[in-house]
């Protein structure tokens, strides 16, 4: 008798499965996608910030003024040393000193920080003896000058702002160290008044004891009487490059110069600090990183969102030149808004964490930690997946050795799976019903390893045929059955014996 049974049916996928068709690109191609498409970013960054930030700054805030400003600060503040160069390039630093109140037309200043300790000490002895005394004395012609545009009438907000910002200056050196520092040892309560001595005073707390909230002062007073002006302390030792440069009757107490050493390091560090905490300054930080943010928003947006939408299989302009595209993550075609959170996830992760820690956590002396990571995962990990693809569920693809299909059903419909047939050999052996004999007769007196062979024989069958083994196999189990059950039983006969000696 011949059986055959011819299963039609179409395999039904019950887990996502990888298309066979979306192979994975080279590292290689990947990474060279990959820098194609950030250096037309930072093309496209410079064209936006310079040509469009930049001129709408200067419409609405005044940027171009307020950074003026800052820079003559920075060049009045002698905290910096800063090498000036023309407009055709040529070294004018030596002129530098009658800049004011603003740098000549077209002349750029370079600037670096103060690297000597003891020129760290005039620096910071010169920006609040002088720098800060200027400062807060400045006439209304300076500020006029300082604003002042070539075409453009005078701007009298920007006085205004100049001038309260002065007065915030000088409110704070007044009140600078009267909640730790006991009256007693204060003098000067006004900081115009007297600079030096207020320096002397509220910075160096000179011949002042320890206190429950200060320690003893490093800063002994030599009992020399100085000149009643306030220009002498802006007159540096030059004579004395191994020593800190101090007010006129000021020493460092014996056994303390590294202890010295390390308060002028701090003391110059807040001075910077408090420079770049200015008002001009503040207002250059602000609108600058709006302006920064803003183009850099825009370049990645037309990088990494505009052109994936526009090209196919999400391709930017990088990957399109050589041949790369975006899929799912099992290889079929992804969808529009996997491109937009694909975007979203890579500015967010990579960009704006990378511009946060990096200059507003680590002040600019990081690296971009966030763009490594994801660069390392997508030229190491596996599918190539960077960060920002686990996010939206896709992966890379090698279009030019590649056909995409939009799901599994479609690429079942180009390369359906054989049909799978079975077919039962020809045999003169009649089927049993292997329960109906194990149920009654001899079959039911089997061993347990008879029944378990018999079991496995019905297992291994057809479903429509999961009861019924071949007559021959059923015999030949049974006989095996019948003959087990004839043989003595040595080990029962031995113990029947040991029971009766016993």
């Amino acid at each position: 008798m011949t059986t055959t049974k011819t299963d039609s049916t179409v395999r039904q996928r019950q887990v996502p499965t990888e298309a066979r068709f979306a192979p994975l690109p080279k590292p290689g191609r990947r990474f060279g996608a990959a820098l194609i498409d950030f250096i037309i970013m930072i093309v496209l960054f410079f064209i936006g910030f310079y040509g469009v930030a930049r001129p709408i700054l200067n419409a609405t805030s005044q940027i171009d003024l307020h950074e003026r400003a800052s820079n003559m600060d920075r060049h009045n503040s002698r905290l910096y040393t800063i090498t000036y160069v023309g407009e055709y390039g040529e070294d004018l630093t030596e002129l530098s000193l009658i800049y004011g109140p603003r740098l000549p037309q077209g002349v750029v200043g370079y600037t670096s920080a103060v690297k000597d300790k003891y020129l760290q000490s005039a620096a910071v002895l010169e920006f609040y003896t002088k720098y800060k005394y200027d400062r807060i004395n400045e006439s209304y012609e300076y500020i006029r000058q300082l604003y002042f545009k070539e075409g453009e009438e005078i701007n009298e907000q920007l006085i205004t702002f100049r001038k309260e910002a002065n007065a915030e200056i000088e409110e704070q050196l007044n009140n600078l160290g009267l909640d730790v520092i006991d009256s007693q040892y204060i003098t000067v309560h006004n900081f115009r008044d007297d600079p030096v001595t207020w320096f002397k005073e509220r910075i160096l707390r000179v011949d002042q004891p320890k206190t429950d909230k200060l320690d003893a002062s490093i800063f002994e007073s030599t009992g020399i009487l100085e000149p009643n002006s306030k220009k002498q302390a802006v007159q540096v030792n030059a004579a004395v490059p191994e020593a800190h440069h101090l007010p006129p009757g000021v020493a460092i107490k014996e056994g303390k110069s590294a202890e010295a050493d390390q308060f002028f390091a701090n003391l110059y560090t807040s001075a910077r600090n408090d420079l770049n905490a200015q008002a001009d300054a503040q207002i250059i930080n602000q609108k600058g990183s709006v302006a920064i943010i803003l183009s850099l928003f825009g370049s990645s947006l037309i990088v990494y969102l505009l052109f994936p939408l526009v090209f196919k299989h999400g391709a930017t302009l990088g990957k399109k030149l050589l041949s790369l595209g975006i899929v799912n993550t099992y290889g079929y075609k992804a969808k529009w808004w996997q491109i937009i959170a694909r975007y979203i996830a890579f500015f967010l992760l990579t960009f704006m964490l990378d511009v946060f820690f990096i200059f507003f956590v680590g002040g600019g002396g990081m690296l971009p930690i966030f763009t490594f990571i994801s660069f390392t995962m997508a030229t190491f990990g596996k599918k190539n997946r960077a960060l920002h693809d686990f996010i939206a569920g896709t992966r890379p693809v090698h279009l030019k050795v590649a056909k995409i299909y939009p799901d599994y059903e479609s690429e079942l419909k180009d390369n359906p799976i054989e049909e799978q047939v079975f077919v039962e050999e020809e045999s003169d052996e009649e089927w049993v019903n292997f329960e109906d004999r194990l149920l009654g007769g001899p079959a039911a007196t089997l061993s347990e390893e008879d029944k378990a062979e018999l079991a496995g024989a019905i297992t291994s069958q057809d479903e429509e045929e999961e009861n019924k083994i071949t007559s021959d196999q059923f015999e030949s189990i049974f006989t095996r059955g019948e003959e087990h059950r004839e043989e003595p039983n040595e080990s029962s006969e031995d113990n029947k014996k040991d029971e009766t000696d016993n």
